[in-house]
């Protein structure tokens, strides 16, 4: 239970600050740098957000991750939704990898909720989103929620887990796994 709590602690970090966390300045793409390939079923509450008019196939639909926090709401950052639409939004849930292939299993989204006071500008600050889905995943696996009363969590040094689809090359290569990634950082 612990394990769950870090790490959807760790991932709601890496939802609002892992830009910050990445480099000291706002990058343009999220990156998973120095990760490995996750197991399948070791995280399956990590959902792509796609949109359902980018491409063909999941991992050209596929822009933003999030967390699968019930079976009809996830979590995610608020800069990922800015100017975006329900109807043009889907959720894949369960899937460690994005297929190449044309595919057609990813759930609807009914309604955005993003904080309202986040400002994109050039802050990171509530950067935090809901994402309603259209109809509950039968066979979801959210994550574990546990709330503590105290930032103790926080203390220098820890690790945390990030996990994602995000850019895997250090430089400016723009490479998009299609298999899950995963990465301890400090």
């Amino acid at each position: 239970m612990y394990r769950s709590t870090s790490l959807f602690i760790g991932l709601l970090l890496a939802a609002s600050a892992a830009p910050v966390i990445a480099a000291p300045q706002v990058r343009e793409a999220p990156r998973i740098i120095g990760g490995e390939a996750a197991q399948p079923g070791e995280y399956p509450f990590m959902v792509s957000i796609q949109g359902v008019f980018d491409g063909d196939s999941d991992h050209d639909r596929h822009f933003c991750g999030g967390t699968l926090i019930s079976p009809s709401w996830v979590l995610t950052a608020a800069h990922c939704l800015q100017g975006e639409n329900p109807t043009g939004l889907a959720v894949l849930a369960g899937q460690a990898t994005l297929s190449t292939e044309a595919a057609s299993r990813a759930s609807n989204v009914k309604a955005i909720h993003v904080h309202p006071a986040f400002n994109s500008g050039n802050s990171l600050e509530h950067d935090v989103a809901l994402i309603q889905l259209s109809a509950p995943l039968a066979d979801a696996q959210p994550v574990a929620l546990r709330l503590r009363p105290d930032a103790s969590y926080l203390k220098p040094g820890r690790e945390f887990t990030v996990i994602g689809w995000g850019d895997t090359d250090i430089g400016d290569g723009r490479v998009y796994p299609t298999q899950l990634q995963t990465v301890q950082v400090p």
